[in-house]
């Protein structure tokens, strides 16, 4: 084996160690899997996957954000998830060998390790504690497909902003910071409403304080769900 082939190998081998999904595997498996795998970009707002395609890869987010998207009659596109580097998606059509049920779309510059189908599922029957933790996964996401459904149904846009709001921020200095780029046709999709109506949402929350714009971020006040 060449020294270039080498350090091509060892970098894969290192790459798939540090995904949190293959975490239980040995050195051995991984070195194993990582002859099945690849790299691959993707640019922002490019499609990765699209619903209804037959799957042939698990995906897993080494860098950069993806969405979830689901095509929905009356609302149009939805948000269902926003994937960040660790995760994965496109387990279920692998397991089931269903067509994909959703739309994945790069939200910024991707990067994104593919594990060939047959030889994942493969490693998912053979190996208990990858198995379970592609079974946590799915257990989270649909919980949190419950919560937002249940948001969806029982809010209205005011309180599904302000949870969209407090689900992206971070406690900076005792106070909950939002410091990553709002796209209110995003939050839209996220929340089922008009992107005007979400406008109109954050226009009115500013004026209220019970957010305030700095720069890029955004500061959100403790009475942030007190919209009445």
């Amino acid at each position: 084996m060449s020294a270039d082939a080498q350090i091509a190998y060892r970098v894969s081998w290192l790459v798939l160690k540090s995904v949190p999904l293959l975490a239980t595997l040995s050195e051995r498996q991984l070195s194993m899997l990582a002859q099945v795998s690849s790299r691959r970009w993707y640019s922002r707002n490019e499609t990765i996957i699209e619903a209804g395609e037959v799957s042939d890869a698990l995906y897993v987010i080494l860098s950069g954000h993806a969405n979830v998207i689901l095509k929905e009659p009356r609302h149009g596109e939805i948000i269902v998830f926003t994937l960040k580097p660790g995760e994965f998606f496109g387990e279920m059509s692998l397991l089931d060998k269903q067509p994909r049920s959703a739309s994945v779309i790069a939200n910024d510059a991707c990067e994104l390790l593919l594990l060939k189908g047959s030889d994942f599922a493969a490693y998912v029957n053979r190996e208990r504690p990858l198995a379970m933790a592609v079974l946590r996964e799915l257990v989270s996401r649909l919980r949190v497909a419950d919560e937002r459904i249940s948001s969806l149904a029982l809010m209205d846009v005011y309180g599904r902003v302000a949870h969209w709001l407090l689900e992206r921020s971070e406690v900076v200095d005792g106070q909950k910071i939002v410091n990553q780029r709002i796209n209110r046709t995003e939050i839209a999709k996220m929340v089922g409403a008009s992107r005007e109506m979400v406008s109109k949402v954050m226009k009115d929350l500013a004026a209220r304080r019970r957010i305030e714009v700095r720069g890029k971020s955004i500061v959100l006040a403790d009475g942030l769900l007190d919209w009445d």
